[in-house]
């Protein structure tokens, strides 16, 4: 059960919402996982479904599906603390022998958060307004684009998301938790914003989107398939409006062909 945990926060996140209580819900088996509102915040328990149906092929098979109350109540610190551990893991990974690879640079420059901030708040989307008022941008963020410059690039940015967790790995914040408390980034809200862009993509059949897809399948399946929190700037509604956007206009096109 904690290696369902463990599984679960490699492949999908790294928080659970609900924490231990995630399996008070029971997990229904006839929604389609497709429509649920896992993003809107009044829609937790959408959310809840969302992740349960995540977690349920990970578990051992006696445990699958509708459990009992008893076998659910069981279920959730157990795999809560998979996901801690795993959190924890990806953690000292990413300080200590990732961050440093990536990046090129020396395991002891991202020893001290002092030193952090000072040398990487750029590099991962520190902005300042016209009154001097900062915050960290959620998609202009220099390191997850290939290029490594501040430039917009939705495509770019998001073929690098094995860098997303980067953002932590580069920052003031000594724990990997969901609002840093030096940088006061939501870490967990970017995971979830980033994943709206990419599920909103593909249910648009986004050609940007759709792109980046084939890359990361070429990749991956290459014998198979081809400050405050509240005052970061938005730039995942930039990219939400442009596919949109760009839906219309193909929906538009289609129109005046037809």
């Amino acid at each position: 059960l904690k290696r369902a945990g463990r599984r679960w926060a490699i492949e999908h996140g790294l928080w659970l919402v609900g924490s231990k209580h995630l399996f008070d819900t029971r997990l229904d088996g006839d929604c389609d996982t497709s429509r649920l509102r896992r993003f809107d915040p009044d829609k937790i328990g959408e959310k809840i479904q969302a992740q349960l149906h995540e977690i349920d092929p990970y578990l051992p098979e006696e445990y699958r599906g509708n459990q009992s109350n008893d076998v659910r109540a069981m279920l959730g610190p157990l795999v809560q603390e998979g996901v801690r551990t795993q959190r924890s893991n990806t953690a000292t990974r990413l300080r200590k022998i990732a961050g440093p690879m990536i990046f090129n640079i020396n395991p002891t420059d991202l020893k001290d958060s002092a030193r952090r901030t000072r040398d990487f708040k750029d590099d991962i989307g520190w902005k300042t307004d016209d009154s001097g008022k900062g915050g960290y941008d959620t998609l202009d963020v220099p390191i997850l684009h290939s290029d490594m410059r501040s430039s917009y690039s939705l495509d770019q940015f998001l073929l690098n998301s094995a860098l997303m967790r980067a953002i932590w790995a580069l920052s003031g914040d000594e724990q990997l938790q969901e609002t840093g408390s030096q940088t006061g980034i939501n870490y967990a809200e970017r995971h979830d914003e980033y994943l709206q862009i990419l599920m909103e993509g593909m249910a648009m059949k986004s050609p940007v989107i759709q792109h980046i897809v084939d890359v990361w399948n070429e990749k991956i399946f290459p014998e198979g398939r081809r400050g405050d929190a509240d005052e970061q700037p938005r730039g995942n509604a930039r990219a939400l409006q442009a596919l949109r956007a760009e839906a219309a206009a193909v929906e538009q096109d289609g129109d005046q062909t037809e």
